[in-house]
């Protein structure tokens, strides 16, 4: 359960889209009969722009104001130990942001992932940044460290922690699976 957006970083003055992709996995006992996603967008974004591309499973999408609710009514989403294939799902959309935001500028979004009538899951938060380079250098987990970013064809990835493995899978913006290695 977590998201993902595309591009991360960019030069200031950016004003394409960004694509968002919100993955969901039941790791329950049951299926989930229903999926509720809340994703409070940036005041930051344009809501006038807002497009679904892309989703695994019917589903019923509102924004009103910067709120986004997508339902998955009548999901019957198995649950991850009967069956790992068909207890994932996701959304995708993209979105351009307002012109004019200032160089150091950060749009953050994190989601709410509701399963039936349970607690939400917090995804994790994504954040884009206006720099003046459009490459940032990353730190994740303290561990890893990624660039330039973003990128056409080629990445450095150093592991500073080198006792521990680290598995890395390369994605592309609409979720496949590019090139994973340990």
């Amino acid at each position: 359960n977590f998201r993902e957006v595309y591009p991360i970083n960019v030069l200031h003055g950016y004003h394409d889209y960004y694509t968002y992709t919100i993955h969901f996995q039941n790791t329950g006992t049951a299926p989930a009969m229903n999926i509720l996603i809340i994703d409070t967008l940036s005041t930051d974004l344009n809501m006038e722009t807002f497009q679904v591309t892309s989703y695994s499973h019917y589903n019923v999408v509102s924004l009103t104001n910067n709120i986004l609710t997508v339902r998955f009514p009548n999901i019957q989403l198995p649950d991850s130990t009967s069956n790992p294939e068909s207890s994932m799902g996701f959304i995708q959309y993209r979105i351009k942001p307002n012109t004019g935001l200032a160089l150091g500028t950060q749009i953050r979004n994190t989601a709410n992932i509701y399963f039936d009538y349970n607690a939400p899951i917090i995804t994790n938060t994504t954040i884009n940044e206006y720099t003046p380079t459009g490459i940032v250098n990353h730190e994740i987990a303290n561990s890893l460290k990624i660039f330039p970013n973003p990128t056409c064809n080629k990445i450095t990835i150093i592991n500073i922690d080198n006792s521990s493995k680290t598995k890395i899978s390369i994605l592309d913006v609409y979720g496949n699976k590019i090139k994973e290695k340990i």
